[in-house]
């Protein structure tokens, strides 16, 4: 966590930057993105049908593994998303809902970003839906005042 105040040299220091460009001014106003691609992981669910089946799950995995470059990749069942989401909460889901409420679901974890609409595009009857945290992972924006 960089300091609400602090001197050019520990700024520096702190976010990795030897140089700034264009070169700050004494008594200005600037507002800086710093991105880090190094540290990016996007991650990204695919939540599925309930009527999925094994082979299909198999092509899918397979489809991703060919067509991005995946770094990890993970098969949540229902019955591992309903204890997930259980300890989570810290209730027992099923004194709340009947029945399994929760999808299986892909987990996909990639330095890049992957094309995950051409994924749902490819299998709209195995994946219902995509979340994904991959707007402003090692983004760093900052207000300087000099």
């Amino acid at each position: 966590m960089i300091p609400t105040k602090t001197s050019f040299a520990d700024l520096k220091l702190e976010v990795g930057i030897s140089v700034f460009n264009p070169e700050l001014k004494i008594n200005s106003e600037y507002q800086i993105k710093y991105e880090t691609p190094e540290n990016k992981t996007y991650k990204y669910s695919l939540y599925l049908f309930d009527n999925i089946t094994e082979n299909q799950i198999k092509d899918l995995n397979e489809y991703v593994k060919k067509n991005f470059k995946i770094d990890r990749i993970k098969f949540i069942s229902k019955e591992e998303a309903m204890k997930n989401a259980s300890e989570t909460l810290g209730i027992n889901s099923q004194d709340l809902f009947e029945g399994n409420i929760f999808p299986a679901s892909i987990e996909i974890e990639s330095n890049e970003q992957i094309n995950y609409k051409k994924v749902q595009n490819k299998y709209p009857k195995l994946v219902e839906d995509i979340r994904t945290n991959d707007s402003d992972l090692g983004v760093l924006i900052m207000k300087i005042k000099t």
